[in-house]
């Protein structure tokens, strides 16, 4: 698979999704993913070192060489670069792609056609183990916890059960008298149970506080009495207006 990397605009785009600049339109499956990647359009310039430093920052390069063989433009170099891992080598072309190197944009392609068979299968499997446990982590709450299987296991104590009474003894033993008898016991043991000194103390500050408090001082009442004779004296004068005001005479 040596044909040369190139991008064929999508033009059929409605005018609410066309942007400034025309963009392919594609859809990588895992089968055209890898962790091989092709850079093309890189300046012939000897600048290998410089690429695989900058290649270096998306993740741990196994390997890299210089295409010779591979059909490319004048003055550019073509570059392979093998990844650790698929993740690494997908950030890196997302990147990479038409990112300016030395005034001149790099293209970025998966090279699927370089792997092995070894390297397929392992790349399949790990998307599998992808997708399940997505899956997976949407279905948790619909799943049931399995115990010692990635959930931890909780134990639920089992409901003490309560005597019941038969029919002869309930019978003939009354619910009012079992009501009495047992706040009879219920009070007997809060009587039986010791009074901490602390809220007896407590307790009889408040007695205290509300019999002061029902107590009249001095001052209060001579303030009553005060109060009594301001209100006396104005409703006298307010008498001795009205009696100097001269009363209208009825017409005949």
């Amino acid at each position: 698979m040596n044909e040369r990397h190139f991008d064929k605009p999508a033009e059929n785009r409605p005018k609410y999704r066309a942007g400034r600049k025309l963009t392919a339109v594609k859809v990588y499956t895992v089968n055209q993913e890898s962790r091989y990647l092709v850079i093309e359009n890189v300046p012939a310039l000897r600048l290998t070192d410089k690429l695989v430093e900058l290649v270096s920052l998306y993740g741990a390069v196994e390997e890299y060489r210089h295409l010779d063989d591979y059909p490319s433009e004048e003055f550019t170099d073509v570059y392979w670069i093998k990844f650790r891992d698929l993740k690494e080598a997908r950030a890196a072309k997302k990147q990479l792609d038409d990112k300016v190197f030395y005034q001149s944009p790099l293209r970025v392609r998966y090279g699927p056609e370089y792997e092995s068979i070894e390297d397929t299968r392992q790349k399949l499997q790990d998307r599998r183990n992808t997708v399940a446990l997505k899956l997976r982590g949407q279905n948790y709450e619909n799943e049931p916890p399995i115990p010692g299987v990635g959930y931890p296991s909780v134990s639920t104590p089992a409901p003490t059960p309560r005597p019941t009474l038969t029919a002869s003894a309930s019978a003939s033993q009354p619910i009012a008298g079992s009501i009495s008898t047992a706040y009879k016991e219920e009070t007997d043991v809060n009587s039986s149970l010791p009074i901490d000194p602390i809220s007896s103390t407590v307790l009889s500050i408040r007695q205290k506080l509300k019999s002061a408090s029902s107590v009249k001082s001095p001052h209060s009442s001579r303030n009553e009495i005060k109060s009594t004779k301001v209100l006396g004296k104005a409703y006298y004068d307010n008498k001795v207006e009205d009696s100097n005001v001269p009363k209208r005479r009825k017409r005949i």
